[in-house]
């Protein structure tokens, strides 16, 4: 929809977003069951169609370079979107256990960290490291190239379907709990194209954002720990 002006899709999207927050945690929890058992299905079968086309050679020599650049490049992995897993201590006060929300934000936070490494590696083998490293989305454009007869094709609209269910989550946990929560999402469809402009401006501020991630992400949660370990002593 090359005509359709971006803040169509913007609004449409956060319509959702706005309507599950308004709900409450039990829709936003039903819809979470739904969802779940679709991505790994999704992230199974492109997966799967993708060894169709690997070449495993692509992924020699393996740390040519040693673990500076694979730590280098995991910081930024870190921050985004590892970082934002904060936004689930909002969900802590709602759960009828609240003790077994670290294991679930553990496991969670692994088996996604699994799922991005295969993918990795899937995209490097079947793309190769030269090309992988001058594309904006390798995970979108590795899709393109899925063709298996003529039939099993444009599996890019599938990545994409997966890409709408983890930002629809994310937007949620962010405004999850927030009294102001229209304002923000109107201030956020106004903002959107200031912040972000394009691709370029996007990959020169990641290079900033985990310095700017780990305030929220692990200098204001130990703040907050260590004033209710206070509390704790004087009471």
């Amino acid at each position: 929809m090359p005509l359709t002006p971006p803040y169509v899709v913007l609004m449409l999207m956060l319509v959702v977003v706005v309507y599950s927050v308004w709900s409450g945690v039990p829709t936003i929890g039903r819809s979470a069951e739904l969802l779940f058992f679709l991505l790994p299905v999704i992230f199974l079968l492109v997966g799967l169609s993708l060894l169709y086309g690997t070449h495993w050679t692509n992924l020699a020599p393996i740390l040519e370079y040693g673990w500076k650049p694979v730590l280098r490049g995991s910081f930024s992995l870190l921050a985004f979107p590892y970082l934002e897993t904060i936004g689930f201590l909002f969900l802590v006060p709602e759960l009828p256990k609240s003790k077994n929300w670290s294991k679930a934000v553990w496991i969670g936070s692994a088996i996604s960290g699994t799922m991005y490494l295969l993918m990795m590696v899937l995209t490097i083998a079947t793309l190769s490291e030269g090309v992988m490293a001058n594309l904006t989305f390798a995970s979108y454009f590795v899709a393109r190239t899925i063709e298996i007869g003529d039939f099993f094709q444009r599996f890019e609209v599938v990545i994409t379907v997966f890409w709408y269910i983890s930002i629809f989550f994310r937007l949620v946990m962010l405004l999850h709990k927030n009294t102001l929560f229209l304002p923000l999402v109107l201030l956020g469809i106004v903002a959107s194209g200031i912040i972000w402009p394009n691709f370029a401006y996007l990959i020169d501020f990641m290079k900033v954002w985990p310095l700017y991630a780990m305030i929220f992400g692990i200098a204001f949660p130990v703040c907050l720990w260590i004033m209710g370990k206070v509390k704790k002593l004087k009471t």
